[in-house]
């Protein structure tokens, strides 16, 4: 029996928590975020951009994910829904984003008195990573 879209986004969330919690300690605390601070347009160093809706949903534009090959990273537009993280003691808070068929992590990284988001896609050697400012 496949599982709903519901059953998904929990063990994926679970994964997720489960691989950060064993491996990303917060570098620096993060202020309380709430996710009316998420609405609006983002643009990333790497030219992406995603637009954060009220009711879980964003838009992205030449958002770049993830590739078996290495190198440069196919780049896709789209939308879906997305969920921020609650914040776990001692680990670095998330903004997941669910598109058409993957999830996606962002990481919230404090700059200045606010944040910003990061996107590590692939091995960090590679260097494609993204940061995102409203």
């Amino acid at each position: 029996m496949p599982f709903g879209r519901t059953a998904a986004r929990v063990l994926f969330a679970a994964a997720l928590f489960l691989g950060t919690a064993c491996s990303l300690v917060a570098p620096a605390e993060v202020p309380p975020v709430a996710e009316g601070d998420m609405f609006g347009h983002w643009a990333g160093t790497c030219g992406a951009t995603i637009d954060f809706a009220a009711g879980g949903t964003y838009e992205s534009g030449d958002f770049p994910v993830e590739n078996e090959a290495g190198g440069k990273p196919p780049r896709i537009t789209g939308k879906g829904e997305w969920t921020l993280m609650d914040r776990v003691e001692g680990v670095v808070p998330k903004v997941l984003l669910e598109g058409e068929k993957e999830f996606y992590s962002l990481t919230l990284v404090k700059h200045g008195d606010g944040f910003e988001l990061h996107q590590w896609v692939g091995d960090p050697d590679d260097g494609n990573d993204c940061t995102y400012r409203r």
